[in-house]
């Protein structure tokens, strides 16, 4: 792929679009930023993305009524659903340990500890007995040593395939930018709906819509507001200082001193 932009440069440049144009998106290039989304790194690598690529007008005129409305979606040519496997752990991770072994990634003994792990970790079944047993049994061994919180409940594994699922979502986006592309990332939809009409199976979730193409010629692309990154930073522990810092700078009208 020929990417336009640097890296830095597509993220400062990335905007929410709310108006296309009717310029075609090469299919080789979709598929290109599809396989760059895909290389968004994931806790234990369990991957639990789906894409969802809909270029059929028709359907993405479905999609623009179920999320109510935003016309993005009938203005761009494309639009991935992106689409969360809360069971990908125990669905696709084997395949995952399994390739890694057969392509030389991963030695039989991390195999071994990685699935025991992700077993440990993932697993709260039947009727929700294992994270029953994980609630009352980690306090207990965490008296002894630092432990990473398990998961405990099945909302709790939805809500980390999801999580994992927007930073595939944010790759896509910033590959995008990078290569002259707009997005208008999207999360006001009829979830029920959406997954009705695309045959979405039941243990997916779908945490955002992302519509692609080129951005109207006449579509302002205004920046956005971000609160300073002095105000939003704290180093090595959480008490802000630098913000306190720059204000005492500016108060006394000098240069800004170096980081603590």
């Amino acid at each position: 792929m020929h990417t336009h932009l640097p890296t830095p440069e597509a993220i400062q440049q990335r905007r929410a679009v709310r108006r296309f144009s009717s310029q075609k998106v090469r299919d080789q290039l979709v598929y290109e930023l599809l396989e760059l989304s895909n290389r968004a790194p994931s806790g234990f690598n369990i991957q639990p993305w789906h894409f969802v690529l809909v270029r059929d007008q028709e359907i993405r005129g479905l999609i623009h009524h179920v999320a109510l409305g935003q016309k993005q979606i009938i203005e761009a040519p494309i639009t991935v659903v992106f689409a969360a496997n809360q069971r990908a752990w125990k669905e696709e991770f084997p395949r995952i340990i399994k390739s890694s072994l057969t392509e030389g990634l991963m030695s039989k003994e991390y195999a071994r500890y990685s699935a025991a792990n992700v077993r440990a970790q993932f697993r709260t079944g039947p009727f929700g007995f294992y994270g029953f047993a994980k609630r009352i049994t980690h306090p207990l061994r965490r008296l002894s040593k630092p432990l990473a919180d398990p998961f405990y409940t099945a909302d709790e594994v939805r809500s980390y395939s999801r999580a994992q699922t927007m930073i595939a979502a944010s790759t896509f986006m910033i590959a995008a930018s990078g290569a002259g592309l707009a997005t208008s990332p999207i999360e006001g939809f009829d979830e029920r709906r959406l997954k009705k009409l695309l045959a979405i199976p039941s243990h997916f979730s779908v945490p955002v819509i992302v519509s692609l193409g080129y951005p109207l010629e006449t579509e302002e692309s205004l920046d956005s507001y971000r609160i300073p990154l002095l105000d939003k930073l704290s180093v090595d522990v959480f008490p802000n200082k630098l913000s306190r810092l720059k204000a005492q700078n500016e108060s006394k009208n000098e240069p800004d001193k170096q980081l603590p």
